[in-house]
Parts: C-alpha cells; sequence; structure tokens
C-alpha cells in the first residue's frame, strides 16, 4: 500500500509532517497501540484536500484524530492514513460571545481564552484533554453540560476534498455522538458563550478542576471515560457496585479511584486493555442487566 515512490509523493507534494511506521503508543494518552501505516499532520485545508486525494486515488482508508485522548489503538496498529489535525489545525480566529476556532485546538483552551475575555458557557469541560474536533464528534460532556448546547456552526471537509458549513440547526448531536457523513472530518467549530464576570468564570472553573483531580486518576495514563452512562445510571457506579475496581489485566487496572476508568500502570497493550473492557462488560451484563456501551474509539487491527 504505502510503497517508496507513494511516500515519496506524499512527502514532496505536502507540507505537514507525515511518519511512516510510527507506533500509536507514541501519539496516545492510553499509550498503546501498534504502528499506523502513515501519520500525517497537514498544515491546513489544501494540505488536507491534497491528503485525501492522494487516498482516494489509491483507495487507502483514512481515520482522524486530534489528541488520541478518546482512543484504544490495538496492537497490530492501523493500516491506511492517519490525520491528526493537532497541529495545523489549532488556533482561535475570532474572539467575543462567537469565538471560531480550529478543530485541533484543546477544548481547555479554548474555555481560558474565552474566560479572560470574560465569556462563560462550558466549564465543566476544563481540564478535558480533547480537542475541539474531538470534542464534537463525541459531543463531549461533564457535569450536565455538552459541547452542542453552546455550537453555533461546524465547518467539515467530505472525502472528495469539499469544505461546507453547517448551522447548528443542520447538526444531528446525540449522547456522545454527532451524526455526519461518513468520512467527513470536521476542520473548524463555532461556539456562542455569555458573558460572565471573569473571577466568577475562574471560580467555577477551580471548582470543577477540583472535583476532577479528586475524583479521577489523572496521574496515570488513560482514554478517559471507558463506557457511556447507560439510561438513569452511572457506569462508573455500577462497575464500583459489582467491586471490579482494581481489577488488572496485565498492565491494565479499572481504577481505584473511578470505575469507569482503565489505567495503564506501565507495560499495558490494547489487548489487556480490551480483555478488561470485555470482562467488565460481561460481569455487568450477567449481574445488572445492563450492557454497557464503549465511549472510548476502538481502530486498528
Amino acid at each position: 500500500m504505502w510503497d517508496k515512490s507513494l511516500k515519496t509523493e506524499v512527502q514532496q507534494h505536502t507540507r505537514g509532517m507525515v511518519l511512516f511506521d510510527i507506533p500509536m503508543s507514541q501519539h496516545t494518552s492510553l499509550r498503546v497501540g501498534g504502528p499506523a501505516d502513515a501519520l500525517a499532520f497537514p498544515e491546513d485545508e489544501n494540505d488536507l484536500a491534497l491528503l485525501l486525494g492522494m487516498a482516494r486515488k489509491r483507495d487507502i482508508p483514512y481515520c482522524v484524530m486530534g489528541k488520541g485522548t478518546n482512543l484504544v489503538v490495538q496492537d497490530r496498529g492501523i493500516r491506511g492514513l492517519v490525520v491528526n489535525l493537532s497541529s495545523g489545525f489549532s488556533g482561535i480566529f475570532k474572539s467575543g460571545p462567537r469565538i471560531r476556532v480550529g478543530a485541533g485546538t484543546l477544548l481547555t483552551d479554548v474555555i481560558r481564552f474565552a474566560m479572560e475575555r470574560g465569556f462563560s458557557g462550558l466549564a465543566p469541560l476544563y481540564g478535558i484533554p480533547g480537542t475541539v474536533g474531538g470534542g464534537l464528534v463525541m459531543n463531549a460532556g461533564a457535569w450536565g453540560i455538552e459541547v452542542e448546547q453552546r455550537v453555533e456552526s461546524v465547518t467539515v471537509m467530505n472525502g472528495d476534498g469539499m469544505v461546507h458549513r453547517f448551522s447548528r440547526e443542520d447538526l444531528s448531536f446525540g449522547y456522545r455522538r454527532l451524526g455526519l457523513e461518513k468520512g467527513a472530518i470536521i476542520t473548524e467549530g463555532t461556539f456562542l458563550m455569555e458573558p460572565q464576570p471573569r473571577e466568577r468564570i475562574r471560580e467555577e472553573i477551580a471548582l470543577y478542576q477540583e472535583r476532577r483531580q479528586r475524583t479521577q486518576p489523572l496521574q496515570f495514563p488513560s482514554a478517559g471515560s471507558i463506557f457511556k452512562n447507560p439510561v438513569g445510571f452511572s457506569a462508573g457506579k455500577i462497575i464500583h457496585e459489582i467491586g471490579l475496581k482494581g481489577k488488572r489485566v496485565g498492565g491494565a487496572e479499572v481504577s481505584t479511584l473511578h470505575g469507569n476508568f482503565i489505567i495503564n500502570r506501565g507495560g499495558a497493550t490494547a489487548g489487556h486493555v480490551l480483555e478488561l473492557i470485555h470482562m467488565i462488560q460481561e460481569h455487568v451484563l450477567r449481574e445488572k442487566g445492563i450492557t454497557l456501551e464503549p465511549e472510548v474509539r476502538i481502530v486498528g487491527e
């Protein structure tokens, strides 16, 4: 698939960095995952369109990632092209109550930027390590607030390299999802915030930060919440109730602090993590009659 001529062509025609056979454990927060055939960091929309055109021409599958914080890459890695937007698509382009921001920008940076200018609306999400693009795709949420509540528009590029802007009314958000055309890549988002005194926003952020530090195992590599919360239930509480906190497979462990986190205590593989995920699902289904659905994206071979 990635012969020498194709590698040369990609490197000659794209301005962003392209890495080949790179272990995804180096690019995901859980620190597991085998090699990606190619990992590209496009500099702008032209670079991205060129990469997608090459992939389409050669029938190469592709997927997109930001900071790799909600991702479990399997041990044999990812065939095809991985597009990472955390470099060229990072930036805040418009301030005021209406903030236009690149998909590769950290959610935390957007919230801090708004706070410094006296605008709020997403304070409970401060500290979530993902990007705007990932937050939109997953409709990220915490403590009663979801990204969709502040979205005004989303800009995407489809697999043909065409760019489209969708207003909030055109978007289909759900619990931890955003309905998009297959292969579409979010490049920008615009959020509409509301004015608040900076000190009040700062106090609110500090409150949520303290809660996150107290209840989540932030000192260990993880992918955040592993499972979606079933309707009317907390996945973490269910896992705690059936006694699975501290359960280990290899270097992967169900956090003793928060049952919905699987942490890498050192030397974990994706296989360890996935075995633990399946074990939790089986126990919860057997003992509670509840099917837990993964919130993390599981990709690769």
